[in-house]
């Protein structure tokens, strides 16, 4: 495909894919919505609401699945996970605050909503507080890669879509490896006894 047409491929799907890729993978996925939206593809705002629609949809269906099966052996194999019976500990706690945690931990993006399902959260209860906690890491994730984008055409200049995706997919990748270390920095620490 001519980049001509692959430019004009994204123009026209790129939106829905970022809401697909959202639905699916989620941090990336926002990460490149922000790139393609800094090369004008589409706009900031229309990027962020692609990714928080896919995010939104992911949660609510992983949360009512949780509800629906979250007894059965499958599903709390799963949940006996140390980091999600940390979350039910959490959930006790402090319910609110970990219906919106639970978005911006990564590694739980779908264990946390079926983890919140299966401990028999009320569904308004999560929508109420998964909308909001989902447009501020959508606005979060796009503005990062909106930030990458910007950042590859400073240092390089104007590329082609292709390289410039390219670079981007290293830049997104440098910076969830950084992310990951300090968030595995940070449970080690926690993990310390005092």
């Amino acid at each position: 495909m001519a980049l001509h047409g692959l430019e004009a491929l994204l123009t026209a799907w790129g939106l829905p894919l970022v809401t697909a890729s959202c639905f699916i993978e989620g941090d990336a996925a926002a990460m490149v919505g922000g790139a393609l939206a800094h090369r004008g593809t589409f706009g900031f705002g229309e990027a962020v609401f692609a990714a928080a629609l896919g995010a939104f949809l992911s949660d609510q269906f992983w949360f009512h699945v949780g509800r629906r099966i979250g007894a059965t052996g499958m599903v709390r194999h799963h949940l006996d996970r140390p980091v999600l019976a940390r979350l039910g500990d959490w959930l006790r706690r402090r319910p609110n605050l970990a219906i919106i945690g639970v978005r911006f931990v990564w590694g739980i993006r779908i264990a946390g909503p079926t983890a919140i399902g299966a401990a028999g959260v009320s569904p308004w209860r999560f929508l109420a507080l998964d909308l909001p906690a989902t447009i501020v890491w959508a606005t979060l994730l796009t503005g990062m890669g909106y930030g990458v984008g910007a950042t590859i055409e400073r240092a390089v200049g104007s590329l082609h879509l292709l390289d410039h995706l390219g670079l981007v997919a290293v830049g997104v990748g440098v910076l969830s490896i950084l992310l990951w270390l300090l968030h595995r920095r940070a449970r080690r620490r926690a993990a310390r006894p005092s």
